[in-house]
């Protein structure tokens, strides 16, 4: 049956400046984003180049015309505005009586979130929908490059590549890992065939792998782990088999033959981090001293993120206190926005991973991708929301096909 004229073709909606702008033009300025994720040339947590591109993209996206309404992505955004509005609105509140600007540099990620999510999902749907993932695997194979050709601008020597610290590069090769996963499925499921790409997703498996033991991160290991579990439980596919083999090869040549005193090289580099001690020492300073002071009303409504020194109390009252980060996703959310901050950023998250579950490997890329944040507090990146968009440009082809499917056999 024809489907080209009905109304099922339009279940897979993309903003009218997508639908007449270049696929070449998107994709450059997706495969640039990609490319400048990995370099910090600035201090953690503020502006970085990436923005630069993203800004412009954004400003684009808008003056064109866009309009998402229609979009499958629309009610995933809708799910997460009201943790958006409760953070500015506990930001603002703090900012206003404490007359300090860092409570609005807490506030510029979590609002950004909104405009990456939008826009990339629509630029992901464009290209996937008509198969054109090249810009997607370039600007993941530069940005390999530029991990070693950047040097991160970390002043306590923890630098490592164009990261500022160990954390960030570990961060990074999950997601470098997951995007491989993910573009390895939906390779297969679109019979694409491409010795470029072939390449270069074993250039990644390897990469991420050599990044990983760089970092020697441990929430990184606990999170590849479970992407590498999701990659040998697809073995049964030929054309992964021979990927990964390779890709296991070429990281024994590594650390065998070629550099055999690497992984204890970089083990003595943080010779603490594995030892019992540390580790409690560490889990104490990060997981429980920054809610040495909460109490009272900030249960319910959080000290506020600011990217400033010091903690100020709620309304004004007593004295300020070291700001101190949780590194725990959901522990740094409940120090900051309480606990009706917690409970907006869960119902976003559920509903987040039911509208992305019937993407294939997605339990396990987000798996990772949380295992690592119980450890870190990881959204402020702008790798993390682009990534979500991908997951829902490709949660968003699979409902298409769905229905397309139900209404052929119909």
């Amino acid at each position: 049956m024809d489907t080209s004229d009905h109304p099922i073709e339009h279940t897979l909606s993309i903003p009218s400046d997508l639908k007449t702008g270049s696929n070449a033009l998107w994709g450059i300025g997706l495969a640039i984003v990609l490319a400048l994720l990995p370099i910090y040339a600035f201090s953690s947590g503020g502006f970085q180049i990436v923005d630069i591109p993203l800004f412009i993209m954004i400003v684009v996206y808008f003056l064109s015309g866009a309009n998402y309404k229609d979009s499958y992505i629309r009610k995933y955004i809708n799910y997460y505005i009201p943790f958006v509005i409760w953070a500015t609105l506990i930001n603002g509140i703090y900012m206003m009586f404490h007359f300090r600007l860092s409570y609005l540099f807490g506030t510029i990620p979590i609002v950004y979130a909104i405009f990456l999510m939008m826009v990339f999902y629509n630029i992901f749907t464009k290209l996937l929908k008509q198969k054109d993932i090249k810009y997607i695997y370039i600007g993941l194979a530069i940005s390999v490059i530029f991990c070693f050709t950047v040097k991160g601008v970390n002043t306590e020597s923890r630098a490592v590549l164009s990261f500022n610290d160990p954390n960030q590069l570990g961060y990074f090769a999950i997601f470098l890992l997951s995007y491989t996963i993910l573009l390895l499925n939906y390779k297969a499921k679109n019979n694409i065939k491409n010795v470029m790409f072939s390449f270069i997703d074993i250039l990644l498996i390897f990469i991420a792998h050599y990044f990983l033991l760089l970092s020697v991160s441990r929430s990184a290991i606990g999170a590849f782990i479970i992407l590498d579990i999701c990659l040998l439980k697809n073995l049964k596919k030929s054309g992964h088999i021979v990927k990964i083999f390779l890709a296991i090869m070429a990281m024994s040549i590594f650390v065998l033959i070629i550099n055999p005193t690497f992984i204890q090289d970089r083990l003595a580099t943080r010779q603490g981090a594995f030892k019992k001690k540390d580790m409690e020492d560490n889990l104490k300073t990060r997981y429980f001293l920054p809610f040495q002071h909460f109490g009272g009303l900030e249960i319910m409504v959080g000290e506020g993120d600011s990217y400033g020194k010091k903690m100020y109390p709620l309304l004004g009252l007593g004295e300020p206190v070291v700001h101190m980060e949780v590194h725990n996703i959901f522990g740094e959310v409940f120090r900051a926005f309480g606990l009706i901050g917690i409970s907006l950023f869960l119902f976003w998250l559920v509903n987040m991973w039911q509208g992305v579950k019937k993407v294939k490997d997605s339990f396990w890329v987000l798996g990772g991708i949380i295992t690592f944040n119980m450890a870190i507090y990881g959204i402020r990146w702008r790798g993390f929301w682009i990534f979500i968009a991908l997951l829902m440009a490709l949660a968003a082809l699979e409902n298409f096909q769905e229905k397309r499917e139900d209404y052929t056999k119909s």
